[in-house]
């Protein structure tokens, strides 16, 4: 590594800013900072004029990230994640990224991006609302771990998410869950939400079921959201309807939410919401173009990462 963080002062560093802010002026190629067991409490922001930031731990659980900034509306999270990166080429890897901010009903993301090419391997994302916010650009997402209650995973941005645990968390009082809030604007944009081989089942600490509380695997953010959820297993909590109107909005109307090839007892499409004219169940053609190499065109950048990842179904 270019610099070694720890907090028991055996690195140059003992905050993960302070690393970051010595990234020299200029410098090609890739920046590899390995941040020691801990937990850091601060704000992590890796600025644009940083690019190819590689930032490692010692794995999820052993190297945490953490704050609990949270936000009353949805543009305030945009300066309110405990980690933010807006550079390009950024990779995360064994690291945990926690806001503890609980599930009180404000927007509380742990990690933004919007630097484009940006992969997370390996990787913990713990929250309650808006816990992932794939802000802008092309970001990948592999055997990773996603907890949270309402939206957890949002954003604007060209986002696949593969190989990884979606695991939803018991809800404020009176609330369900919401797995997705895509916020794809226009019919042109490039944008939208994949979730391929992924594992969706609730935290073991409640029970859905008993607790009657709803779980959805997403709702429209903007008008023409996209989201796939592909090749996953979603568990018995899921509700039959699947999916779920933005409130006082006409989006799901003009989204596009579709499934395929899903397996498990949430994964049965027969009860789908009849609210979505949208809705559909892909072919295995419609399908191939939502995989790392067609949706997020990973051969030409991911491939260079080492980061694994499956290219196509």
């Amino acid at each position: 590594p270019n610099i070694v963080v720890a907090k028991d002062g055996s690195g140059q560093f003992k905050t993960i800013g302070e690393a970051i802010a010595a990234y020299p002026a200029g410098h090609q190629g890739r920046f590899s900072i390995y941040i020691k067991a801990g937990v850091y409490d601060e704000e992590v922001k890796i600025k644009e004029s940083w690019p190819n930031v590689l930032m490692y731990g010692d794995g999820i659980g052993k190297t945490i990230v953490t704050g609990s900034k949270s936000g009353t509306d949805l543009f305030e999270t945009t300066t309110f994640a405990c980690a933010a990166n807006d550079a390009y080429g950024f990779i995360a890897k064994w690291i945990t990224f926690r806001n503890t901010a609980g599930p009180t009903g404000q927007p509380a993301p742990a990690f933004r991006s919007q630097g484009d090419e940006s992969a997370m391997f390996e990787c913990s994302f713990e929250g309650y609302q808006d816990t992932l916010f794939y802000q802008l650009k092309k970001q990948f997402y592999g055997n990773c771990r996603i907890y949270g209650t309402i939206d957890f995973i949002f954003g604007y941005g060209e986002a696949l998410i593969q190989n990884s645990d979606i695991i939803v968390r018991k809800p404020q009082a009176g609330h369900f869950n919401v797995i997705t809030a895509d916020g794809r604007e226009h019919q042109q944009d490039k944008s939208g939400l994949v979730l391929q081989n992924c594992r969706i089942f609730p935290d073991n600490s409640w029970s859905p079921i008993g607790l009657n509380v709803k779980t959805y695997l997403g709702r429209p953010w903007k008008a023409f959201a996209r989201t796939v959820v592909m090749q996953s297993y979603l568990d018995k909590f899921i509700e039959p309807e699947g999916w779920t109107a933005w409130d006082n909005t006409s989006n799901h109307k003009t989204c596009g939410v579709f499934e395929y090839s899903n397996r498990g007892p949430g994964a049965d499409t027969e009860h789908r919401s009849k609210l979505f004219p949208n809705f559909k169940v892909l072919q295995k053609m419609e399908a191939a173009k939502f995989t790392v190499d067609s949706f997020l065109a990973g051969e030409t950048w991911l491939s260079k990462t080492g980061i694994p990842y499956s290219p196509g179904l």
